[in-house]
This record gives structure tokens, sequence and C-alpha cells, in this order.
């Protein structure tokens, strides 16, 4: 069996393939930039390649909280260009607090156990892919993540503190599902080159956006609604399904590729059946 085919089985089974792929990735990456040092977290060395920032200098093996706080004070004065998928124009990112950075800390601890304790898979996707956390002060986002900095979750302080552990573990499968199809989408492209610039209404980000983004957004949702018990019926989840439901329909025949439409097929529609028949 392929790679391809190995990634569409797991990914049916709503196993991660993250581990699977990452691994081809940072390979590409340390073959194109100067050695780094021993334990490098991935998302320093992805965060040089693309020039967020510059270099490794000073920097020793870290914990993915402290790899989160050296990403955002090395961060190149420019970063606001080099991230403008989660940064607005003139914007830039601003540790939090020395204060916050504490309470944060702490909290965090007691997330990284509710998904050990009732996600066992995304625990151990999240420990194989996730090698920096950073805490900003910003109020345009509460999560985010950039392909420019793999491995990395960026989250606003302000949400972190305010959201419960419940909200933030599915928080991380967001994030976590947008760097894995990143990932896919380097394995076989996904959507066809000539539709790149179809824009289409998407619940989810409540604006339009190109079939790759769509379809960013089914992933989402896909990871979101894997962190619920699908063997009963979870209260709350009804607007997310319809939101799978209705971005599935925006993705038209030819939008995709061969490979995308499988995943659309294969994944994303029998997974859509199975909560509906919960939700019903």
């Amino acid at each position: 069996m392929g790679l391809k085919s190995k990634v569409l089985e797991a990914l049916a089974n709503q196993q991660w393939v993250t581990s699977i792929l990452a691994k081809e990735f940072v390979d590409k990456l340390l073959a194109a930039t100067p050695p780094k040092p021993v334990n490098m977290p991935d998302s320093l060395l992805s965060a040089n390649y693309y020039g967020v920032i510059d270099g490794y200098e000073g920097i020793e093996c870290l914990s993915p909280l402290d790899s989160g706080v050296q990403l955002i004070e090395r961060a190149e004065p420019a970063i606001e260009k080099r991230l403008t998928s989660i940064i607005p124009s003139g914007s830039a990112l601003k540790l939090a607090s020395p204060d916050d950075q504490h309470k944060l800390k702490e909290k965090h601890v007691f997330v990284e156990q509710a998904l050990l304790e009732n996600h066992p898979e995304l625990h151990a996707a999240y420990r194989e892919a996730v090698s920096s956390v950073a805490f900003v002060d910003t109020k345009e986002f509460g999560a985010a993540s950039s392909p420019r900095v793999f491995g990395n979750l960026f989250f606003g302080s302000s949400h972190y503190l305010r959201a419960s552990v419940t909200e933030l573990v599915q928080s991380i499968a967001h994030e976590m599902g947008h760097q894995e199809l990143f990932l896919i989408n380097l394995l076989d492209r996904l959507v066809a080159q000539e539709t790149d610039g179809n824009m289409q209404y998407a619940p989810l980000q409540d604006t339009e956006r190109p079939p790759i983004g769509r379809i960013h957004a089914c992933h989402a949702l896909f990871r979101i609604l894997s962190t619920h018990d699908l063997k009963i019926c979870v209260e709350g989840t009804e607007p997310l399904v319809k939101q799978l439901e209705q971005t599935i329909e925006t993705l038209n025949h030819g939008e995709c590729t061969a490979y995308g439409q499988k995943i659309l097929d294969h994944v994303y529609r029998p997974f859509l059946r199975k909560l509906t028949r919960c939700t019903d």
C-alpha cells in the first residue's frame, strides 16, 4: 500500500497522520538550511527556514512553552508580512505579560492532562507534532497556526484564560487539523490549480474562501467533531455538523484533484453521515 493510500485509510478511521508525514517535511527543511542544534524544536526550524526568525544563536533545548517565548522574542520585525494569515496588516505579535504567562502555564498543565485522560489519540498526536506553544497578547484571534511555523500553536492569552478546558481541547484539535492538512496537501495537491481562485462562502470563517480554504474548514471541523464520542449524541454539536455539511456542499465538482475528491468521498462524507445519524 502506497503512502497516499495509507494516509487515506488512516483518516477514514479518524487516526492522525501528522507523524507519518512530518518527518519528510522536516527532512526537506534540514536539507535546505544550516545545521540546527541537537533537539532544536521543529517549529523554530520551520520559522528559520521561512524567515520568521533569523538563526538559532543562543537557543538551547527548550520545553514547548519556552520555545514559544523564544519564537516571539526572536521574530523578525517584519513578522506580520510572513504570517499574514493570522496577523492583520500593520499588527505585530507580542508576548503575554509575565503575570499572564504564569497563569497560562498553570492552565496549560490542566489542558494537557485533559488531553491525556479524555483524548489519548489526540494527546499522542499533539506530543508528536506540537513542539512549541506561544501565548500572545492579542484580540485578533483565540487560536491560530501557520505552516511557516510548523509545529507551533499560537493562543491569544485573554481567550486562553477565559475559555473552558473543553473549548481549548477543541482549539488544539482545530489548529492541529490545519497543520495536518498542510502536510497532506504537500503529499499530493488537493485542489485543481485552475480553480485556486474560486471564491465561495464558508460558514466556519463566515466569509468567502477559495477551495483550499474550504477544505481546510472541512478538515478543522472533522478534527473538532472527532473529539466527541460518536457512540453518544453530544449536545451542542449540531451547529458544527451543519457547518461541515454546508462546507462540503460548496466544493463543486472539478475544484478538487482526484486525491482531494477521495478525501471528500471517503473521509468527510462518511464521517458526516455518522454525525447526522447522531444529531437526528
